[in-house]
Parts: C-alpha cells; sequence; structure tokens
C-alpha cells in the first residue's frame, strides 16, 4: 500500500469512530455568549506620562470563596509614603496599610507596602461568681496577621503581593496590588510631600522580586531542634515523614530587612504566633511562640524549600518551619 493511500486510510478510520462531531454553531469555543464590551477609558497611555508625576494605587483583598475587600484608592508623589487604614474606631480592628511607590530604571514601578489585618475576638463570658466572689470580666484578645515587603510591578497591571490567613478563620486571602501612573499638580516651591509612614518603604530595591514562603508544619519523627535540611535534603526528608502545616505564609518580595510575615494572638496570657523578620544580609530570623514558649531560628532562604528544626513535640514529632523560595 503506497503511503498516501496510508494516510488517507487513517485518516477515513478516525472520522469513522469516536463521538459524533460537534456542529460548530453547538461548539462553545465558538458560541461563547460574551457580554457587551465595555467602553474603553479616556484616560491617557501609561507609556505616554514620561516623566510621571504621581501614582494612583489600588489594593484588594480575594477570598478563595471569590469574595472582595477593596481599600480606598490612595494617591501618592513617587517616593512619599502614604497610608489609609479601615478600622473600626476605637478599637484596633480592620485594615491598616502604608505604601510607597517609585520608578524603576526599566520603567517598572517598586512598591514598598506594610499590611495589617486584626480582628477583636469576641469578648470572653464573665465567670459566675463562687462564694460571693465576683470574678472580673476578662479582655477579648486581638489576632493580627502582618505582612511587608518591596517588589516590582509593571505599571497599569494588577500583581500578587501576599497570601495571608485572614484573622476572622475565613481562610487564606490574596492581596493584589495596581499602581498606575498619572500627572497630578507638583506640590508648591519649597514644599514637600508629608510623609504618613514607615520611611524604609521608600528604599530601592535589594535585589529581584522572589516568592518567599514560610510554613509552620509539624512532622512525624523526632529531629534534634536545630537541625537544618537543605533544598536538596528537605523535598525527600519531609515527604517520608509526613506533616502538617498549621499556618502559610506567602509574600513576593526583595529580601531585605522590610520583608515581615507575621501571624499572632495577643491575649492577657502573652502573644503566641509565629514572626518571621528579614535582614539586609539576606537572612531570615523566625521566632514560634506557643503556650510551651518561644523558639527562634536564623535561616538563609535559598532557591527550593529548606527545613529547619524548632523543638520537639510531646507524644513524638517535631515542629519547625519550612521555607520556600520560587519553589510552588
Amino acid at each position: 500500500m503506497k503511503i498516501g493511500r496510508m494516510i488517507a486510510v487513517l485518516l477515513l478510520g478516525a472520522c469513522a469512530g469516536g463521538k459524533s462531531e460537534t456542529r460548530p454553531a453547538d461548539d462553545r469555543f465558538f458560541s461563547t455568549p460574551f457580554l457587551a464590551a465595555a467602553p474603553a477609558d479616556a484616560a491617557p497611555s501609561v507609556d505616554s506620562l514620561s516623566p510621571v508625576e504621581a501614582f494612583t494605587l489600588e489594593v484588594s483583598l480575594e477570598r478563595a470563596s471569590g469574595g472582595r475587600i477593596a481599600a480606598p484608592r490612595i494617591t501618592m508623589y513617587p517616593r512619599q509614603v502614604a497610608s489609609i487604614a479601615v478600622v473600626n474606631q476605637p478599637v484596633e480592628d480592620g485594615l491598616r496599610l502604608e505604601a510607597c511607590a517609585t520608578r524603576a530604571a526599566d520603567g517598572g514601578v517598586v512598591l514598598g507596602f506594610s499590611l495589617k489585618l486584626s480582628r477583636v475576638l469576641d469578648p470572653v463570658p464573665d465567670e459566675k461568681p463562687v462564694d460571693g466572689v465576683v470574678v472580673r470580666p476578662r479582655m477579648p484578645g486581638v489576632e493580627r496577621a502582618e505582612v511587608s515587603g518591596a517588589r516590582w510591578l509593571e505599571p497599569g497591571v494588577q500583581g500578587l503581593l501576599a497570601r495571608v490567613a485572614s484573622p476572622d478563620g475565613s481562610g487564606p486571602l490574596l492581596v493584589l496590588a495596581r499602581v498606575t501612573p498619572i500627572r497630578i499638580d507638583a506640590p508648591a516651591p519649597g514644599a514637600a510631600p508629608e510623609d504618613f509612614g514607615d520611611a524604609a518603604l521608600a528604599r530601592p530595591m535589594s535585589g529581584h522580586t522572589l516568592h518567599l514562603r514560610v510554613s509552620a508544619v509539624t512532622i512525624g519523627r523526632d529531629v534534634e531542634p536545630g537541625t537544618v535540611f537543605d533544598e536538596t535534603a528537605a523535598p525527600d526528608v519531609l515527604k517520608a515523614a509526613g506533616g502538617r502545616v498549621l499556618r502559610d505564609f506567602e509574600v513576593f518580595s526583595c529580601l531585605d530587612s522590610r520583608v515581615r510575615l507575621s501571624g499572632v494572638l495577643d491575649m492577657q496570657g502573652g502573644m503566641r504566633g509565629l514572626v518571621a523578620e528579614g535582614r539586609d544580609d539576606g537572612k531570615l530570623d523566625i521566632s514560634w511562640t506557643t503556650t510551651s514558649g518561644t523558639r527562634t531560628a536564623t535561616i538563609r532562604p535559598n532557591a527550593g524549600r529548606r527545613f529547619v528544626a524548632l523543638a520537639n513535640v510531646e507524644g513524638g514529632g517535631t515542629a519547625g518551619v519550612i521555607v520556600s523560595v520560587d519553589a510552588d
């Protein structure tokens, strides 16, 4: 049989078998019902705004369920530290954001940011008096989540700053941001824009944007506290040991002293939770506090996953942290 005839036979056989052909009119690829296009904004092109005199910042928090919380849009001059707060006064219950935007040499935007989320826990019920002794009411605690850092963003394009665990217990939140260059009137001669937050957020980038992830975990194997598995050993060792992730923190940032990831519970009995703070030498200081005390470690994050053992656990096993860089 000639080659041309063999190909024709194969094609005919393929057409004759299998499921019936879908008509183009019924194919979802050709017939997905798009909504009418919204009219285009009359805003000028981002690329035409040179030099850039100011930025608008839009930050939103998105839940896994699809719910969305948008913070008020703010406008700021380059290198000005701006802040917004959405809180219930007088208690610290809500969202606080500080940010600073500057132009990068390649035309992008460097955004320094610090986001704090807090929730006041439900009041603790008063205990019933015993033998005529009235027990004082106990004040409620506050659960806080904090993430800070600095990353490069494409102007006008929405990017991910971090994933944080919501203090209200509803699960992870995506922290999304968009920085758009605009033109506004320059400050009066001799006047300087006032900063409303941490001036360190205005520092230039120190290195590239990294995906840093810190996970508080327990594993089902006894490991001596202080032991570190490097990126070549951690994946296989941890897979064999099993384990449970208790809390996850992620940030997209360069790695310097602006990086801070924390999830803490502040109650009358003290503060408990995990805090990871970056250093300008590229290392990460980690502190994990429970009802049993505080354990600390310092680790240098490398590409991949590293594990540091912090404490052995009653009944067997080890508590520690997995530190990942650009390892989804």
